[in-house]
């Protein structure tokens, strides 16, 4: 048989034996005007139509019953709308599965890195609301490094820190003769003085504003404020020292 010609039969489906049939053999077909019904049950005789090498004469005067709207220019879904909901559903699925993962990744990545990502918003002026000081400098080692001139360590030693240390809160004091490694080069521990500090208290002085290794503690202190965006530096005038106009620019900020 090689044409068959089944035009004003009244045929409504057809079978999924004769779809079987007809996929082994090569035969001319002529299917329309007959009322076809737009069913769930024409899904597997849609798909048969759809493949190009099929030889259906009449694929555009094949027609639904319903709304006499042509077979190949709709869809599955509007001819069996249920056909659609395994797919939602496996889309809700997917997409719920992976927010759900999206979010336990999230949640642990935070809490992995919660300082680091505190400190990156902070410095980045970002969600500051939700971030306190305290949380920032949670991992500092100290509260406060002295800055101050070995000419006035008797000061510092016998007034200054005994009064942080001891008093009430007690404060952890980072001091150069005590907390520093011998043999570290001395730019790198001021830095990391600095860096491991919440505050740099400067005991400021003419014997400090003399002093090369003061003015290097000022500048990292300073440089750090300036990364943090905060203010980390106290300033504790001890003495005579000049007048500010003649002080450091940087240094009359935090004393005007």
């Amino acid at each position: 048989l090689k044409v068959l010609d089944v035009r004003g039969n009244n045929l409504t489906f057809l079978s999924a034996t004769t779809l079987d049939y007809l996929n082994v053999t090569d035969m001319t077909l002529s299917l329309g005007d007959n009322p076809w019904t737009c069913n769930c049950d024409m899904i597997d005789f849609f798909t048969f139509l759809q493949v190009p090498e099929r030889k259906v004469l009449d694929s555009n005067n094949i027609k639904c019953a319903s709304d006499g709207e042509e077979l190949l220019s709709i869809n599955e879904y509007t001819i069996c709308p249920s056909f659609r909901q395994p797919m939602v559903i496996v889309t809700i699925v997917l997409i719920t599965v992976f927010l759900l993962l999206f979010a336990v990744l999230g949640t642990m990545s935070f809490y992995k890195y919660k300082q680091g990502i505190k400190v990156w918003l902070f410095t980045h002026r970002m969600c500051l609301w939700a971030i306190t000081e305290d949380e920032l400098d949670a991992d500092k080692k100290y509260d406060a490094f002295i800055s101050y001139s070995h000419k006035d360590e008797e000061f510092v030693n016998t007034v200054l820190v005994p009064g942080l240390e001891s008093g009430a809160p007690k404060y952890r004091i980072c001091l150069h003769y005590r907390d520093w490694i011998p043999g570290e080069y001395i730019q790198n521990q001021i830095l990391q003085s600095v860096e491991d500090s919440r505050r740099t208290i400067v005991v400021l002085s003419s014997n400090f504003i003399e002093s090369v290794w003061g003015q290097l503690e000022f500048k990292a202190a300073h440089s750090q404020a300036l990364q943090d965006r905060t203010n980390r530096i106290i300033v504790i005038v001890y003495g005579q020292v000049p007048p500010e106009s003649e002080l450091d620019e940087k240094l009359r900020l935090y004393i005007s």
